[in-house]
């Protein structure tokens, strides 16, 4: 086996990363800069930067646990208006999980800017 001497780079280094070595903060950190929401759990960590999908997620999560009561209060109670309310939980906790998922997969698909 052969070692190869790599030579040490000049003084002409620049300080600002390109886009194959700039890498996002890390969000789930003890101390993250500019972190808006952080959860942390023994199985799941997860934290933001971005307010509007903070908001997304913690009203998706509000509603769920809604729909969840609504649905328990229905099956011990069988109040048919119940099922109105369910019908409508259901359709906004479609829409805000929706809009927090394409948010994720759109901050996940952007390239780094080239500048």
């Amino acid at each position: 086996m052969t070692v190869v001497n790599i030579p040490t780079p000049g003084n002409n280094i620049s300080k600002k990363p390109d886009k194959y070595t700039k890498k996002s903060p890390d969000m789930t950190a003890d101390h993250a800069e500019s972190r808006i929401f952080f959860f942390n759990c023994k199985f799941l960590k997860f934290g933001t930067d971005d307010k509007v999908y903070a908001a997304a997620i913690i009203l998706s999560c509000a509603l769920l646990g809604s729909l969840l009561l609504v649905c328990v209060m229905l099956a011990i109670s069988g109040n048919q208006d119940l099922k109105h309310i369910a019908v409508l939980l259901v359709s906004a906790f479609t829409g805000t999980s929706g809009y927090a998922f394409g948010r994720a997969s759109s901050s996940i698909n952007k390239e780094p800017a080239d500048d």
